[in-house]
């Protein structure tokens, strides 16, 4: 069983509501332990319904609240398990993606700059502006009608961790988020990827009973 991509109002809920909250802010006062601080700056300037955007940590946390909540073995898709469900990539895709989410730079009197495609985001300080969605974003759905936001520019974080890195697949493509193969290219794990002008998201899976 395999869920649509969580949304900003699902995850929202979850984390204004959770101990997950309390827990991330305590893993930012401690040396060591690293996660990125500001999720509104890639969530709340988005509509309710559009993919949340979060570190792999954080998707992690919600998988375990759903599955306290529902008794059901919830997890995030496999590498394998998401080639197997996901539709075919794109084949016309000939930008690389920067007009699918704007970076908008804040000013120090703390309104909005320019609302710009910003090139280089990752030359931006540390919370100097925030990430949203464009205006017209490419959806697919695969053989079953479950739908797949199919941008360059967006990614799903999957199960497949390893020392602080995770595999984030992009649906455009069928690739790595960062556009190699999705068993060696890795994102870190406690970002959301922003610093990069990027977004991924998750959805949840759980292996059904053949006989429930």
């Amino acid at each position: 069983m395999v869920s649509p991509l969580v949304t900003v109002n699902e995850f929202w809920r979850f984390y204004e509501h959770s101990e997950w909250r309390r827990v991330r802010a305590d893993r930012l006062t401690k040396v060591g332990e690293r996660i990125e601080a500001d999720l509104g700056a890639v969530n709340l300037h988005d509509v309710g319904d559009a993919p949340a955007s979060v570190t792999w940590f954080d998707a992690i946390a919600y998988c375990r609240h759903v599955e306290k909540e529902t008794g059901l073995p919830v997890r995030l898709l496999q590498v394998e398990e998401w080639r197997e469900v996901a539709p075919p990539p794109a084949r016309d895709i000939v930008k690389d993606g920067w007009g699918d989410l704007t970076w908008v730079i804040t000013g120090g009197d703390g309104r909005t700059g320019t609302d710009s495609k910003h090139r280089y985001p990752e030359a931006c300080p540390e919370g100097g502006g925030w990430l949203r969605f464009g205006k017209d974003l490419t959806w697919s759905t695969n053989r079953e009608g479950l739908p797949f936001l199919s941008v360059v520019d967006f990614g799903e974080w999957l199960g497949d961790y390893e020392s602080g890195h995770a595999a984030a697949a992009n649906a455009a493509t069928g690739r790595a988020l960062m556009t190699m193969e999705l068993e060696r290219d890795r994102c870190p794990a406690h970002l959301t990827i922003r610093y990069k002008g990027l977004k991924v998201g998750f959805r949840l899976c759980y292996v059904a009973q053949l006989d429930a």
